[in-house]
């Protein structure tokens, strides 16, 4: 956990001063952030908290003058005394990597795909200095080992795709610490990264910052996350600040309406809540005459769906097919070519019906391809799949398309799995027609209505949706077939922690009323125990560990599901 640094009484690194951003261009007009005032003290790490579309980023994007164009800025943003609002480019363009240095959300699209590793964290050092290439590479190699790459000799010749996640954060902070800046921006730095790797990430960041004596200033939407990692933390919604807390504090002390929701709204794993026992709190804003909000913590009601009473999970020597659950997995294994071992490595399981089995491991562990296998996905697949008593494994043309009536899958990013030049009416009508289903308009805004969105939505395009709103709109087309079998692979990873509590009820009610069987796939260990029955754990392809929602938090048997705890305790 982090060692902070005292500030001391010296001025802010960095001071924020009635700092406004006005988008103006197609579909974000209006005001991103509206007269923020924040400081970050010179050592400190300075967390900002807040929903999808608060202005997070938009703040962190203006102090490295990144805006995009037709956008209005006002206010100071005031680094070491200097006022970048209005800096000349060619000023602007030297402070960022050497002074100002900032890790991405998502290194997978931030990175350029056909330059290698070393080449893009090199091209930072020739930017900034005169550095020869002999020189560059070993102080790239420098880098790599310093963030903890293994093999960095090897891996400073890899491509992105050719990393893990974890790996490709690494590689990030590796180009933002590179010329040893001294404000690291770190914006959602461990999104979709599972418990021990965000720890290790977390614990990289913070040691640097102790070696290198920057500041950070952290962006997350993870509340039990911040109060580990940071020092103080700013409570952000509509572009404006709610208040700011000392991190220790968040949970006890917050005041602000709109911080208790965001507390009330988050789970923990310590907390042992259960939807059959609980419905998660929902943040509900409401704008007062006064352009003013008014918040309230709001419960739904819904039905609470009764615990599936069904076998222990067997291993793989158990005998054939059941054929009374809803998904028999016998000796699954995924090899994809030139991998030196597989993906998915002889993996058995029994997803009874009406139960919601999660399945929890870290990075590149081959939950994904395991989910992908089950839905016939990808080719190399071999082993045993049963849905409903059928063979799923062998099914072939009309076959196979008859069976994806009962199997349906939630995709981890709605955005990039929903067709962007397609309507919803479309997307969710595509697959009645596919089956020769009638009155489709109709299934269209039932379902619409049932998953929470208006009916008006049939004419719109994923982009006009916001983040939490195209995963229902996901969630509404795996469901309008109405399957047997729900699939959901990291479906609120990247959510904030009041759309992730929609989406969450949401799926608890859904499972109650259509009869589901669910296999829910996530790195978040406490989402997993909310919403699961049974749970697996998974390893280098192989499952580690399994047990009910509640002994295998309390009692775990396998070194690594050990592990994984305590990286969120």
């Amino acid at each position: 956990m982090m060692h902070r640094l005292d500030p001391g009484m010296t001025s802010p690194l960095l001071q924020l001063r009635n700092l406004r951003v006005s988008y103006d261009a197609p579909l974000r007009n209006g005001v991103a952030v509206g007269g923020l005032d924040l400081e970050v003290e010179r050592g400190e790490t300075l967390a900002l908290v807040g929903e999808s579309g608060c202005g997070k980023s938009t703040t962190a994007l203006s102090v490295l003058g990144l805006l995009p164009a037709h956008t209005e800025i006002s206010g100071q943003i005031l680094f070491d005394g200097g006022d970048l609002v209005g800096m000349a480019p060619e000023r602007l363009r030297a402070l960022r990597g050497r002074q100002i240095g900032m890790i991405f959300q998502e290194p997978m699209t931030s990175l350029n795909p056909v330059y290698t590793i070393g080449r893009q964290i090199a091209e930072v050092l020739h930017e900034h200095t005169d550095i020869s290439a002999a020189a560059a590479r070993r102080r790239v190699l420098e880098l790599l080992e310093q963030v903890g790459i293994p093999d960095p000799a090897h891996r400073i010749d890899a491509y992105p795709h050719e990393l893990s996640g974890g790996q490709r954060q690494r590689a990030m902070i590796a180009m933002a610490i590179a010329l040893r800046p001294r404000l690291l921006i770190a914006d959602e730095p461990t999104t979709a990264l599972d418990s021990t790797t965000q720890m290790q990430i977390l614990e990289l960041i913070d040691g640097l910052r102790r070696e290198l004596g920057m500041s950070v200033l952290l962006i997350s939407h993870d509340l039990p996350l911040v109060r580990a990692w940071s020092d103080r933390v700013v409570v952000m919604h509509h572009g404006q600040k709610m208040e700011t807390l000392k991190s220790r504090d968040l949970f006890e002390a917050g005041r602000h309406p709109y911080t208790r929701g965001l507390i009330s709204a988050s789970i923990r794993l310590s907390d042992e809540r259960h939807y059959t026992t609980s419905r998660l709190a929902e943040v509900r804003a409401h704008r007062a005459a006064n352009d003013e909000f008014r918040f309230e913590l709001h419960t739904p009601p819904g039905r609470i769906a009764a615990t599936a009473s069904a076998p222990d999970l067997p291993g793989p020597d158990a005998a054939g097919p059941d054929a009374s659950a809803a998904l028999d997995v016998r000796d699954l294994t995924v090899r994809y070519p030139g991998a030196d071992r597989p993906a998915v490595d002889g993996v058995s399981f029994t997803l009874a019906r009406n139960q919601t089995l999660g399945l929890v491991g870290e990075s590149g562990s081959g939950k994904s391809s395991l989910s992908r296998a089950i839905m016939r996905l990808i080719p190399g697949v071999t082993g045993e799949i049963s849905l409903l008593g059928k063979d799923l494994a062998g099914a072939q043309g009309a076959g196979l398309r008859q069976a994806r009536r009962h199997i349906q899958m939630v995709f981890q990013d709605p955005y990039a799995s929903l067709n962007p030049r397609q309507t919803v009416g479309d997307i969710l009508g595509n697959p009645l027609k596919l089956h020769g289903i009638a009155e489709r308009g109709e299934r269209v805004r039932q379902m619409l209505d049932r998953v929470g969105l208006p009916a008006s939505s049939v004419d719109r395009y994923p982009h006009e949706f916001s983040g939490g709103q195209r995963q229902r709109i996901g969630i509404a087309r795996a469901l309008i077939l109405q399957p047997d079998v729900l699939i959901c692979d990291e479906p609120v990873s990247a959510l904030d922690v009041s759309i992730q509590a929609q989406i969450l009820n949401l799926l608890a009610d859904i499972r109650a009323e259509f009869g589901l069987s669910m296999l829910f796939i996530s790195h978040d260990l406490a989402v997993v125990q909310y919403v699961s029955d049974k749970v697996m754990v998974m390893q280098r392809g192989k499952i580690v560990d399994t047990g009910d929602h509640t002994t295998i938090w309390r009692s775990p048997r396998h070194p690594y599901t050990k592990a994984l705890i305590a990286a969120v305790n």
